[in-house]
């Protein structure tokens, strides 16, 4: 099974909501949309865990069964690819 994960399904995983735990350990391909990491990262930048949080994010998407676009950077005025 291939999931696509949005922003409250990858949060509720990390809390260990037993459902989004057990389909995240069933699928054989996550994919993380675009908008979804950018959605995660301007919350990060909100909240008072950013680096934190960002490490976290990275562990998981290093996983093989994760596929995401390129790490994005973030300036005031623009999005730079990474």
């Amino acid at each position: 099974m291939n999931v696509a994960l949005d922003t409250t399904a990858y949060s509720d995983f990390l809390r260990g909501t037993p459902s989004r735990v057990e389909i995240v350990r069933r699928a054989n391909l996550i994919f993380l949309p675009l908008v979804v990491l950018a959605e995660l990262r301007a919350g990060f930048a909100a909240g008072n865990r950013e680096a934190e949080n960002l490490e976290t994010l990275g562990r998981f998407r290093a996983s093989p069964r994760v596929s995401a676009p390129p790490e994005l950077r973030f300036s005031r005025s623009r999005l730079v690819r990474s």
